[in-house]
């Protein structure tokens, strides 16, 4: 890639987030991309903040997208996977050009999504999906994936 970009990656818990995150990471390293991948779950353990208030969400959604603009300039490309759903940083998302947001779209099995709705039912209600980001369904791994990249080269 000819410019250092920055690859945002949202989506409820459980949508893939990670997993593509990683695999889009290897794909682009073979091609000899110099790639940085900062996984939210990760950054919480290493800034020890299990706070899942909303306010602290956003907060670290700020610092991950700072943290990833500082360094950028040392990298190709620049991956976040991170829930990030949140009003307070669409604007941030969607007027810089060296930042591609998507959102992870899964279709869970009724049971899983039961489960996932009771278990996240207090952290998701402030969740915001803006219609202004691209959605990316994750039916497929691969597919996913061509369909980031494609999304990409069509900006670069």
């Amino acid at each position: 890639m000819n410019k250092k970009i920055i690859i945002v990656l949202m989506g409820f818990p459980g949508s893939g987030k990670t997993t593509i995150a990683k695999k889009l990471s290897k794909l682009l390293s073979d091609k000899g991309n110099k790639i940085l991948l900062l996984d939210g779950d990760n950054i919480r353990k290493v800034l020890n903040n299990f706070d899942y208030s909303y306010s602290n969400r956003v907060k670290l959604a700020q610092i991950y997208l700072k943290l990833a603009r500082k360094l950028s300039n040392q990298f190709d490309v620049t991956i976040i996977s991170s829930i990030m759903l949140y009003a307070e940083i669409e604007k941030e998302l969607i007027n810089n050009k060296l930042i591609f947001p998507f959102i992870i779209n899964k279709k869970f099995n009724s049971k899983k999504k039961n489960n996932l709705r009771k278990k996240y039912k207090k952290d998701t209600k402030n969740f915001y999906i803006s219609k202004k980001i691209k959605k990316i369904n994750n039916s497929n791994l691969a597919t996913t994936i061509i369909s980031i990249i494609r999304e990409i080269k069509i900006h670069l």
